[in-house]
């Protein structure tokens, strides 16, 4: 295809790292929310002192919650800095990316694990549990899924060979 060169971007024949720049910009924005559901934790400490039989571990679970919550924002943080700093995007938008996925199935089977049968409801706060649930399985393909997630952390920041294709 012709394109006029006003129309270019960048130089010519760099489009591949024109692309990847502008999918590390999008996996930034999606995993640079940090924590998914504003005072989730405290709604999960509260359920787990009330409720801690509905869940096999609940105290371990919800501190795993807390701590994982805590390290997204620093990673975050990071990505800031870099920004500031006036440098592109570096591996925190793949991995708060593929994090904030896995964080946020973890965050909302927790919750509903604790909520009990009430998640089942249509009405009520067991409604919502339901919505964060389905938008949290969301979360795992929006911006690219999981598994391409992990491929290119595992080929790009730690320099792992490419998987072999299957014919």
């Amino acid at each position: 295809m012709f394109i006029p060169d006003e129309d270019v971007v960048g130089a010519p024949n760099s489009g591949w790292t024109v692309a990847r720049a502008t999918l590390g910009n999008e996996r930034v924005s999606i995993g640079g929310s940090g924590s998914f559901y504003a005072g989730l934790g405290s709604i999960l400490v509260r359920l787990a002192e009330q409720q801690p039989d509905r869940l096999a571990g609940a105290v371990i679970r919800v501190g795993s919650f807390l701590a994982d919550d805590h390290a997204l924002r620093l990673l975050n943080l990071r990505r800031a800095a870099r920004s500031v700093e006036g440098a592109g995007p570096g591996p925190e938008g793949n991995i708060t990316k593929l994090k904030l996925a896995e964080h946020m199935v973890d965050g909302a089977a927790i919750w509903a694990a604790l909520a009990g049968s009430e998640v089942a409801l249509t009405d009520g706060p067991g409604a919502a549990i339901g919505r964060l649930m389905m938008g949290a399985r969301g979360m795992a393909i929006a911006g690219g899924t999981s598994e391409v997630t992990r491929n290119q952390i595992a080929e790009r920041i730690l320099g792992m060979p490419r998987d072999q294709l299957i014919n």
